[in-house]
């Protein structure tokens, strides 16, 4: 009887090992998948906070390059007025010069 309790007791352990190696192998499938999941997600949203960190800079350096060019057309307003009056002051000069020595 001994023999029989044996041999049904190797049989009950050597299926409840297949039993719990099956298990032990889902668990880990199912592991992995969530892990994946999770670091697809994370890695979604990282690359989001990405593009939205690269966009505002974009646009701060977009603001920094049209205020730039306009101090440049404002600087070029300004020098061509100063240009202007410089040429203005030398003709009204030239011609006090010429009208006060005679020739």
């Amino acid at each position: 009887m001994n023999s029989r309790w044996e041999s049904a007791f190797t049989v009950n352990c050597a299926r409840l090992k297949e039993e719990l190696h099956q298990q032990v192998r889902r668990d880990l499938t199912q592991f992995a998948a969530e892990t994946m999941a999770a670091s697809r997600n994370l890695t979604e949203q990282r690359l989001v906070e990405l593009v939205q960190v690269i966009e505002a800079a974009r646009m701060q350096d977009r603001r920094r390059v049209a205020a730039a060019l306009e101090q440049m057309e404002l600087n070029r307003l300004r020098d061509k007025t100063a240009y202007g009056n410089g040429l203005e002051t030398l003709a009204a000069q030239t011609n006090e010069l010429l009208q006060t020595k005679p020739y």
